[in-house]
């Protein structure tokens, strides 16, 4: 699979806004691509759901889902992604895995 160029960095909900199945701000990339649609039916058809309504004072609050898509999220969820409330929402670029800048991977 190849690796995506963009990555999304939760801020305060500002700025882009993540959203929670779209775009690549989780371990596993974009989560309907890892999952596909039947997940975001089995919450409830939120497909616009962003990331940050997701996270209160200070500790994620998943929805309390017995999945197994559900449990997969959280388990794989890094503890140390925290949404930075200092700044928005926002995309970044992703260097080649050896840090040098190829045109094709542009």
């Amino acid at each position: 699979m190849r690796q995506p160029l963009i990555q999304y960095k939760i801020g305060n909900g500002t700025g882009t806004g993540t959203f929670l199945w779209y775009d690549n701000w989780h371990s596993f990339g974009p989560l309907h691509k890892r999952f596909g649609k039947e997940v975001v039916f089995k919450w409830g058809g939120l497909f616009k759901l962003r990331c940050l309504p997701l996270f209160c004072q200070g500790e994620w609050r998943w929805p309390r889902l017995r999945n197994r898509v559900t449990q997969e999220i959280i388990r794989h969820t890094p503890p140390n992604l925290r949404p930075d409330s200092l700044r928005e929402d926002c995309v970044v670029w992703v260097p080649h895995p050896s840090g040098k800048y190829f045109v094709p991977s542009a």
